[in-house]
């Protein structure tokens, strides 16, 4: 199962995500909910860093793995590209099942799970 977290800071913006795991929808390589999980993030990342030219922390390992961490999380065009990502990744859960993709939002006090 793929496990992405969204951390929101006290005025509710995201300031980082975290995404682990694989899906196991069908065999390495056919894997079509690990391909778009990994297309959405990779893009929301390269597009933080390149267009919105935001300051950002990232880290990628070939096991699943992404972490991404803003470092101004007010800056509102990064937000939407957040917002868009966790958008579609809950997308991505509603058509292919709870099974195989979890999102979480944790805020200072609590987690939400969708």
């Amino acid at each position: 199962m793929i496990t992405a977290v969204f951390t929101k800071d006290r005025e509710g913006n995201i300031s980082s995500f975290s995404i682990s795991g694989h899906a196991g929808f069908a065999d390495a390589g056919q894997d079509i909910v690990c391909a778009a999980v990994s297309a959405l993030s990779f893009n929301t990342v390269n597009a933080i860093e390149t267009l919105v030219q935001t300051p950002i922390q990232y880290n990628a390992e070939t096991d699943g793995f992404l972490v991404c961490t803003l470092q101004d999380p007010h800056q509102k065009d990064a937000q939407l590209l957040l917002q868009a990502l966790a958008l579609g990744l809950k997308q991505i859960r509603k058509d292919y099942g709870k099974e195989f993709l979890t999102v979480r939002f944790q805020a200072v006090d609590s987690t939400i799970e969708i």
